[in-house]
């Protein structure tokens, strides 16, 4: 099997790559990936919702956001558009200088047991 070009622009060896590259990096080697949108205001995460279906979560996004869990930064089992609204510009009021280009990352919500976290 040939290794697709699927690097994401400004990577390097040090690099922590953002969910999206990360993500994109992963279906470059046809891993499914769940449906996602992402949306820079409140209003988009809605639309965003809407257009995926209900119940989703919601993370803030951001080139320099490696944990979001442990900064708070997910909400989960959102289960309308007024929910997902007020997660969204909740989410987006918490990011920091730091992390870079923000946004609000809204996926369906899967339910499961277990999560794989990789690093190289």
């Amino acid at each position: 099997m040939a290794t697709p070009d699927v690097t994401p622009t400004g990577m390097s060896a040090h690099t922590t790559l953002s969910e999206r590259d990360s993500k994109q990096l992963l279906a470059g080697f046809d891993i499914p990936i769940a449906p996602e949108r992402f949306a820079t205001d409140a209003k988009g995460a809605g639309d965003a919702a809407d257009e995926i279906g209900y119940p989703v979560v919601a993370k803030l996004n951001g080139d320099a956001i490696a944990h979001k869990t442990e900064r708070g930064l997910v909400r989960l089992r959102l289960a309308d558009r007024e929910a997902v609204e007020r997660a969204a510009a909740e989410l987006l009021s918490m990011a920091e200088p730091d992390d870079g280009d923000v946004s609000v990352l809204v996926a369906p919500m899967i339910s499961g047991n277990r999560e794989l976290i990789a690093g190289v």
